[in-house]
């Protein structure tokens, strides 16, 4: 279970009708599990939904932000995984430690400082993309 987000650009606005077409530019899925530190660094009542319908330079600046927030909760430093040969994330069956002090099979859906990390750079990177187009703005469920 997550959150199916989209990156939309309201085109053709008609003044008369106040009507537009939406094209859909982009896609992100993002587990429940990797949302904990929206709610605790982004918004506390909206979490990664506070994105959606925003602004980007206003996204940029408040993921930059929860970016910085993760780096310094992880003690100063950018969270890691361990890399496979093709350098993807080598997911494993060993247990790791969450972030409410628990332990989790390491299979990419714990609770952990790297995949929040890792989905807050991600958004990061696909908002960017468009932090000059005022018509650009993020959707969801």
């Amino acid at each position: 279970m997550g959150y199916d987000m989209s990156l939309d650009k309201e085109t053709n606005y008609c003044d008369c009708c106040k009507r537009s077409n939406v094209e859909e530019l982009d896609t992100y899925y993002m587990s429940y599990n990797h949302s904990w530190a929206f709610y605790k660094w982004l918004d506390s009542k909206q979490g990664v939904r506070w994105i959606y319908d925003k602004p980007m330079v206003e996204v940029c600046k408040r993921l930059n932000s929860l970016i910085d927030s993760i780096i310094v909760a992880n003690g100063n430093s950018i969270p890691t995984h361990e890399l496979d040969k093709e350098g993807e994330i080598k997911w494993s069956k060993e247990y790791i430690p969450t972030i409410d002090d628990r332990q989790a099979r390491d299979d990419g859906w714990a609770t952990t400082m790297f995949n929040a990390y890792r989905c807050a750079t991600e958004l990061l990177q696909m908002s960017s993309k468009y932090i000059d187009d005022d018509d650009v703005y993020w959707n969801g469920d």
